[in-house]
């Protein structure tokens, strides 16, 4: 990449950080409105952060609602897409885009820092810097493993493991298993070892409770209903949930699962904490295979205490309690950083106060993130290219 900057000539017209889902979707549309992207990946595939997922993991959006702009998902991968067959598609859809649409990505690019000087982005990389007058961060919501510190956490001899680092069920065998927090993703982890049947105990702590969505109602998946339930007021969307739940799964309280104080579709908007879909979860915990406690209080050497006195005695702990964006780091002191709230990004289309600067995807959404990422990507295309090279409106 060559640098122009000290004649401010920027060299690329429009930069896209991130191949993942947003940033793909993006730029297909980007080059709908005859415009040409440049996509900057870290990795050396597009949708990376797919494979550092479990190797179990299928999606929880229908096959219909999880295609990208252009080219849909065959039949053949299922309703629920496993994870090396999305990851094939999205690596089928990045050539697509490069060799059929002429888009430029750019793998092994790390960016380390922006900012902007004199109307021009300057990215940097593991490479040369480059520069462009408009720039698009769609790095994703989850780029930053968090996990919280209890007292004791770090001096206990329990094996210890973010979500991220979930792997495989089998190197579960024989253990007694606590997982930390009941959103999405830790629901989903329980799915998992509760089906594998391998663990010697499962237990699950939750601080608020969870949210409970049935995978299939009636043998027909419950995600499809989604974009449907969207177009009610927010608050109708939380009493439809509720009645949902409860006509599947019944009263759960009496079995030590709390519902939060906030709505399950409220949660999702002002929270960005996604329910979890059960697959085997709850019938765990109604037939004992699963316990269920509350937050913990602190770590002893081999054991866990909860705030209600109650111990467990564990060899691993699985912590799902969520990820941080990283965007400070990337944008520095940049004037973006007060607009930019790295700890819950309750991102818009373009979440910013700096023209020619945009960040995307990274606001979840009840009908699913994937399908989400490409409506909004048709909508903020043209917005994208309304912005004339020299940082102008038309």
């Amino acid at each position: 990449m060559r640098n122009s900057h000290a004649n401010s000539v920027p060299d690329r017209d429009i930069i896209i950080v991130g191949a993942g889902t947003s940033g793909l979707s993006l730029a297909f549309h980007l080059k709908q409105q005859s415009v040409q992207p440049t996509i900057l990946e870290a990795s050396q595939e597009a949708g990376s952060a797919w494979r550092a997922r479990h190797p179990q993991l299928r999606l929880n959006t229908h096959r219909w609602l999880s295609a990208l702009p252009g080219k849909p998902l065959s039949r053949k991968l299922g309703t629920f897409v496993a994870r090396d067959d999305y990851l094939d598609y999205l690596n089928q859809y990045a050539d697509w885009l490069s060799q059929h649409h002429g888009v430029e990505i750019q793998y092994g690019v790390m960016v380390r820092h922006i900012e902007k000087q004199d109307g021009i982005w300057r990215i940097h990389t593991n490479r040369e810097p480059v520069t462009t007058r408009r720039l698009v961060l769609a790095t994703g919501p989850e780029r930053i493993p968090y996990t919280p510190c209890w007292p004791g956490r770090k001096t206990c001899q329990i094996e210890q493991r973010h979500a991220a680092d979930f792997g495989d069920v089998g190197g579960y065998r024989d253990k007694r298993v606590l997982i930390v927090g009941g959103a999405n993703s830790g629901i989903d982890i329980a799915n998992s070892l509760v089906r594998a049947g391998e663990c010697e105990s499962l237990a699950i702590s939750m601080r608020q409770g969870t949210h409970l969505l049935p995978t299939r109602l009636l043998g027909i998946p419950s995600q499809v209903t989604a974009p449907a339930l969207t177009l009610l007021p927010l608050r109708l969307q939380d009493k439809v949930g509720a009645l949902l739940s409860r006509l599947c799964f019944g009263d759960l309280e009496k079995w030590g699962i709390r519902t939060p104080p906030t709505g399950i579709c409220t949660r999702l908007v002002k929270e960005g904490t996604a329910p979890g879909f059960d697959d085997g979860f709850v019938a765990a915990v109604k037939t004992g295979r699963m316990q269920v406690y509350p937050d913990i209080k602190c770590f002893n050497t081999h054991s866990v205490t909860f705030v209600d006195g109650s111990m467990l005695e564990c060899d691993v702990v699985i912590f799902a309690t969520g990820y941080r964006t990283g965007l400070s780091d990337l944008t520095g002191d940049q004037d973006v950083t007060p607009f930019i709230n790295q700890d819950n990004l309750n991102a818009q289309e373009s979440v910013t106060n700096q023209p020619g600067f945009w960040i995307f995807g990274m606001q979840p959404r009840l009908e699913g993130n994937i399908y989400a990422r490409t409506k909004e990507a048709r909508r903020l295309a043209p917005e994208i290219a309304g912005i004339e090279p020299n940082g102008d409106l038309p």
